[in-house]
């Protein structure tokens, strides 16, 4: 009917990388997602989706981090959870 609504909604994040270069650009975009209110934030729902994907593109275009990550297991360095499914 070409009017807005309070029901439903669109999540969204554009990541690069690497950020100097970029080499990849993806936007993930999710259309009236089945969240949690507190989930209602693309950084939150989408953000991670963008990760996941980021990662394995990275890899099959073989880019260097440009700066050193974290060891595993510290504040800030990401943990592989048993439900990523995009191997």
């Amino acid at each position: 009917n070409g009017r807005m609504s309070h029901e439903k909604y669109v999540l969204s994040f554009v990541g690069f990388l690497p950020a100097e270069d970029p080499a990849f650009v993806l936007l993930v975009l999710l259309d009236e997602p089945q969240v949690e209110h507190d989930m209602n934030y693309g950084g939150k729902s989408a953000a991670p989706v963008f990760a996941r994907i980021a990662e394995k593109a990275a890899r099959y275009l073989n880019l260097e981090p440009t700066e050193p990550l974290p060891p595993a297991g510290a504040k800030g360095a990401k943990e592989k959870s048993s439900g990523d499914t995009l191997d």
